[in-house]
């Protein structure tokens, strides 16, 4: 089965995101000038346009090393150009000018877990769960990551508690089918697929009404 993450990217807008130097009429001039690219970059972002978009943060960064939510953003739209390298890197240096900075873990869990980087992916999506514990999409990437990693016991753990919160999640249970079946429990397995086929053809049947 080609792994599939429940991958959310939120793109930073708030001007609270929007960090960066306030005095001196030069660094001000220059601060107000990223901010108009990191804008433009964002709009860009929200209409698919990723390469224009890098190019206006790549601006504003020029203008303002310290905007933190330049270097977040343009790791999301280097992440939809596929280049995770990039991505990971532009994420690790939000996390060095704000540690705090939010959903920078998730998103690089999920740039790493791209990049067949499974245990480094284990480990952002642990700090992101324990920074919102019900975060569901992060527990059931983390799962994802453990199953990559042939960690079953830890897989079937995140897959119990997000079909907990999510009964309706037809994928989550497909995924438990396949560490059932590697951790021996066959019986167990088919009832998760049948279950995930239900679901699925549930969901067809609602998406396209005769």
């Amino acid at each position: 089965m080609k792994t599939s993450t429940a991958f959310l990217l939120s793109l930073c807008l708030a001007a609270a995101c929007q960090r960066g130097p306030g005095q001196g009429s030069s660094l001000r001039l220059d601060h107000a000038n990223a901010r108009n690219f990191l804008q433009k970059a964002n709009e860009l972002y929200q209409v698919n346009d990723y390469p224009a978009a890098i190019q206006n943060y790549d601006l504003a960064l020029s203008l303002d090393p310290s905007l933190t939510a330049g270097y977040f953003n343009r790791g999301n739209a280097r992440f939809k150009t596929r280049d995770l390298v990039g991505a990971i890197a532009d994420y690790d240096q939000t996390l060095r000018l704000d540690a705090e900075f939010a959903d920078v873990h998730y998103n690089r869990a999920t740039a790493r877990f791209d990049a067949a980087d499974y245990g480094e992916a284990v480990a952002d999506y642990s700090v992101a769960l324990r920074q919102d514990p019900y975060r569901t999409d992060a527990r059931y990437n983390r799962g994802a990551a453990y199953y990559k990693l042939h960690n079953y016991k830890k897989a079937l753990a995140d897959f119990d508690r997000v079909i907990a919160a999510r009964p309706d999640f037809a994928t989550v249970y497909n995924y438990r089918s396949k560490v059932k079946y590697a951790l021996g429990d066959q019986p167990g397995a088919l009832v998760d697929y049948q279950t995930s086929l239900h679901l699925t053809s549930s969901l067809t049947a609602y998406a396209l009404p005769d």
